[in-house]
This record gives C-alpha cells, sequence and structure tokens, in this order.
C-alpha cells in the first residue's frame, strides 16, 4: 500500500462530487492489477481557483457530425482517444458544439483534439450516457453467460431513452472500428473500454473503488465487442414490439354454440321468469275453465234446439 499524487488528479479532490474519475485511465495498469494503493486526499478547489466546465446539452445530430469526421480522419491515428492534444482547443471547440453551422474541417484543430473533445463533451453532461437509473441493471451483466449475457443487455439497452440509445450505439460502432485497426493505432478494446467507461456507465455517488470500476469496464468492454449483435437484436426486438398481431378470424358461431356459451340467467331474471310462468299457468287454468262451461252451455242449447225440431213419430196405418 502506497501514496502517490500526480498532475491528473490535483484537479479535483475525492470530497468534490465532480470529481474527475477520467484522471484514473492514465493509470490503466493500476486499474487492472491486483495492487492496492490510496490516494491522498486533496482539499477542494475553491471557486475563484477554477470553473467547472460545463458542455452543451447532448445532441444526437452534433455526435453524428463529429463521428462522421473521425471515421474518415481518425481511425488509423496512433493513440486516438489517449493523446489529448490542446486543453484550450479541445474546451473551445466543445463549447461550440451547440452550433449548427459547425465545420470541423475548418476548424483550427487536429483529430486528436476533436476525438478528445468527443470524450470531454460526453463525460462532462449531467448523466452518462447509460442514466443512473439503469446503472444497476448493466452492471448486473456479469453474472450471465455467452447468449443470456447479450438478451440481458438487449432487454437493458430496451429501457434506454431514445436519444441515449443512438448516440450510445454511434460511439460503440465508432469504438469497434477503431479496435478493429488495433495494430494500427494502437488502441485495443480494453484501451477504449477504459477511455470511455466515464462517459458511458458510472455511479451517481462516483465510487473510487478499483473493484466497481473493472466492472464497470468490464460491461463498457462488452458493449463495444457486441456492438453489431445488440444493435440488430433490439432493432428486431423494437419491430416485434411495435407490429400488433394479426387478429386470428373465429367461425361463426352455431346456434348449439350460442346456447352453450351464453351467460348464465341472473337470479333476478330467474324469479321474474318463475313469475311469468306462474302467471301464465293460471290464465290457462282461466281460459280452460271458461271454454269448458262455454262447451256445456253449448251442447245444452243444441240438445233443446234439437228437440225442438225434432221430427213427429210416424202416423200409424189405419186397420184394415
Amino acid at each position: 500500500c502506497f501514496h502517490f499524487s500526480h498532475p491528473h488528479l490535483t484537479r479535483y479532490s475525492t470530497e468534490s462530487p465532480r470529481f474527475d474519475r477520467d484522471a484514473f485511465s492514465v493509470h490503466r495498469s493500476l486499474v487492472f492489477s491486483n495492487r492496492k494503493f490510496v490516494v491522498r486526499k486533496l482539499k477542494a478547489p475553491s471557486a475563484s481557483s477554477s470553473t467547472l466546465f460545463k458542455p452543451p446539452p447532448l445532441s444526437v445530430a452534433m455526435v453524428s457530425r463529429l463521428v462522421e469526421y473521425l471515421r474518415a480522419n481518425a481511425l488509423e491515428l496512433q493513440g486516438v482517444f489517449r493523446v489529448s492534444g490542446s486543453k484550450v482547443k479541445q474546451k473551445s471547440l466543445c463549447a461550440r458544439f451547440a452550433e449548427a453551422d459547425l465545420d470541423l474541417s475548418a476548424a483550427e484543430v487536429t483529430p486528436h483534439e476533436v476525438a478528445s473533445a468527443l470524450k470531454l463533451y460526453l463525460r462532462e453532461q449531467d448523466e452518462p450516457l447509460i442514466p443512473f437509473a439503469l446503472y444497476a441493471r448493466f452492471l448486473g451483466c456479469g453474472a450471465w453467460q455467452g447468449d443470456e449475457r447479450i438478451d440481458h443487455l438487449v432487454n437493458c439497452c430496451a429501457q434506454l431513452p431514445a436519444e441515449r440509445s443512438e448516440v450510445l450505439f454511434l460511439i460503440l460502432h465508432l469504438l469497434d472500428e477503431v479496435a478493429q485497426r488495433s495494430a494500427v493505432n494502437k488502441m485495443d478494446v480494453r484501451n477504449l473500454a477504459s477511455m470511455f467507461c466515464p462517459a458511458v456507465l458510472r455511479s451517481h455517488e462516483n465510487i473510487l473503488d478499483m473493484t466497481i470500476v473493472q466492472k464497470e469496464t468490464y460491461v463498457v468492454h462488452t458493449l463495444i465487442e457486441s456492438a453489431h449483435t445488440l444493435h440488430d437484436r433490439l432493432r428486431e426486438k423494437q419491430i416485434s414490439a411495435a407490429v400488433p398481431p394479426t387478429p386470428v378470424p373465429l367461425p361463426p358461431l352455431t346456434p348449439t354454440s350460442a346456447q352453450c356459451f351464453a351467460p348464465p340467467p341472473s337470479l333476478d331474471a330467474t324469479l321474474l321468469n318463475a313469475e311469468a310462468g306462474a302467471v301464465a299457468d293460471c290464465t290457462d287454468q282461466k281460459h280452460s275453465a271458461h271454454d269448458d262451461v262455454a262447451a256445456s252451455s253449448t251442447s245444452q242449447v243444441w240438445l233443446k234446439a234439437t228437440a225442438s225440431i225434432a221430427p213427429a213419430p210416424p202416423a200409424e196405418s189405419p186397420r184394415e
């Protein structure tokens, strides 16, 4: 265990909420080693001695223009994203990212300074590209293996806001292209993950535990290596979620099936039907009795009429 100080580590105090954790990227050998070290606590800078840099709000269009410039000029540039260039030019260029008509080719800056300005622009936002609310879910991808890990990251990426998701994959695709040319530019996936970890994934508390930093760097490392697979699966997931399922036509209901699927009558309806049946039975009985009386009266009248018009008995013939 030892103490050390470094010019990059004296900019902010470990107790400051804006502690620049990216300063540890210059000591990548310490981050990925098993040695333990303690950082000397530094006095927080006063507001008069230093002013915190505030970049313009995140813009997909601006990030896309920066990515296209770097893709055309810096993919094979040795030490890209590691060699910083002029700090003054970086901040001056980053402050102009809000300008819609900014011409990077006409600006008096080198590709190294544009790459560092992009990193500064993303790192100094209020939140990293992966919001603090999703930090724990992304950090938990180490518990999965193989395709299950990819599926877990796809589900996590599906919860990102649309703007941040687009910017994240623009950066991941660019870093993947840079890593594919690591034999020339000397920047492999491990170095790039260490450079962009504070801009992509960090906790709200800015914890300086090296174990946590290694886990965060591992997540960014996985995102860079699997950028194309993640993006393709995420698009498929979004397309399948946007297209509603085709309704299956049902056969027409026959009378028998309609009766089978008819809802059972309620208790009130049953009572009403019973009362109606009883009233109908009483009415039928009254009508039947009335018909019987009418039938008997009719038969008596008919008998009387028949008797009145009955033919007289035949007269007796005279005796001879």
